[in-house]
């Protein structure tokens, strides 16, 4: 039987492969190239075109890397020098205009942003970076990277003489938006250490006006902190918890207001916060370097330890439920609430608001009531910073 059966249907000549040649497929003595048919050996390669091209260098009698390096090396060397060239003139401009300029620049000049050292951020903005030198809380403050300085200028490069800052001048806006992610930057980008915050375990009992006491612990070792009220004619101590904000706008932007509202201090829940960085520096205007602020790992214990020692927690809501009516407390009776014992202002997330165990271990739970007749119900709150702002005044009017 033959290997392949020409079958006529229709007039139409049709291939198939018989059974036998599908056995002896796979062996080796199988061609490929010729195929038997009705006792003629038919061969494929014979009748199919060949379009193969000969090569260039299959021409010249080169392989192919020596004939590619024989004809474009000399293109490949004359655009180098080209390229040479024109850096070595932008270079040279550059440094006419600006003597002091940074030799780091170049390097910065690259399409993707510069490696990050995990032990430093870029605090950018001229106000975060005068408020980070003002302060010189952080562990090194390293080098600060200008362009175009404007505002400011001349006192925050007396106080980078002061501090052992380099300042490094650098000829492009885009040097700086890669190093602070394309955020507003002033023309200001300092490299310092990361922003550190010590565990605020507990809220001590207040026993005389003017000053507190907070517990502290750093590696499992409790220490106290004596801190003295600074808000104008304060009696008692005033803090802000936050818990749950992950926006570092947001974050920053309740830290600005609680410090210039005259808090002591800011507890920020550890693990369910946004981080505080260099956005959050920039969105509190500096204020973040001069206010203390703390992180809590258990905030629970936190509160129930607070109300303990007398303090009264008061949760921001967007309402008041029935069910605690008996504990809500008017905004107008915050103020008179803080001239009788000290007051934490408790904060939650943009979205969800507090949690419910937060909230059931609340002393007091306050609300903003809006002021429109026509207020659509879509709106039923204040963003979380302009909400803690409205708050902390009622509180110290």
């Amino acid at each position: 039987m033959n290997r392949l059966s020409v079958l006529r249907l229709n007039g139409v000549r049709r291939f198939s492969w018989s059974k036998s040649a599908l056995i002896r497929a796979p062996f080796k003595n199988f061609d490929n190239d010729r195929i038997v048919s009705g006792g003629k050996s038919i061969s494929f390669n014979r009748n199919m075109p060949n379009n193969s091209r000969v090569k260039a260098w299959e021409k010249d009698g080169e392989d192919k890397d020596t004939w590619f390096r024989r004809k474009y090396a000399h293109v490949h060397a004359k655009q180098k020098q080209v390229r040479q060239d024109k850096e070595a003139a932008r270079a040279q401009k550059s440094a006419s205009k600006n003597p002091e300029l940074s030799p780091d620049s170049k390097q910065i000049r690259r399409n993707r942003p510069p490696k990050e050292n995990p032990l430093e951020e870029r605090i950018f903005g001229a106000q975060a970076v005068l408020a980070a030198l003002k302060a010189n809380n952080r562990e090194f403050l390293s080098t600060l990277y200008v362009h175009n300085p404007k505002d400011k200028h001349e006192e925050i490069t007396e106080l980078c003489k002061q501090r052992g800052v380099d300042i490094k001048l650098v000829d492009s806006k885009n040097d700086l938006n890669l190093l602070c992610n394309n955020n507003v930057h002033n023309g200001y980008v300092l490299k310092a250490a990361k922003f550190q915050t010590r565990e605020l375990a507990a809220l001590s009992r207040v026993t005389s006006e003017g000053v507190f006491s907070l517990t502290l612990q750093d590696y499992g070792v409790r220490s106290e902190e004596q801190l003295e009220v600074q808000r104008l004619n304060g009696k008692y101590p005033l803090g802000v918890y936050i818990d749950g904000v992950s926006d570092p706008h947001n974050l920053g932007a309740i830290i600005r207001s609680a410090y210039y509202l005259g808090a002591d201090f800011v507890a920020i829940a550890e693990k369910n916060c946004a981080p505080l960085n260099s956005v959050a520096s920039k969105s509190s205007a500096g204020c973040m370097e001069f206010l203390p602020i703390f992180n809590v790992v258990k905030p629970l214990q936190f509160l129930e330890t607070a109300n303990e020692n007398g303090w009264a927690t008061v949760a921001a809501v967007s309402s008041v439920a029935k069910k605690h009516a008996d504990r809500e407390l008017l905004s107008e009776e915050l103020s008179p609430t803080l001239l009788e014992q000290p007051c934490l202002l408790i904060v939650g997330s943009e979205g969800d608001g507090i949690r419910k165990s937060l909230l059931d271990r609340s002393s007091f739970l306050v609300s903003l009531k809006g002021q429109r007749k026509d207020l659509d119900s879509s709106v039923d709150s204040l963003n979380v910073s302009v909400a803690t702002a409205v708050l902390l005044r009622d509180f110290t009017i």
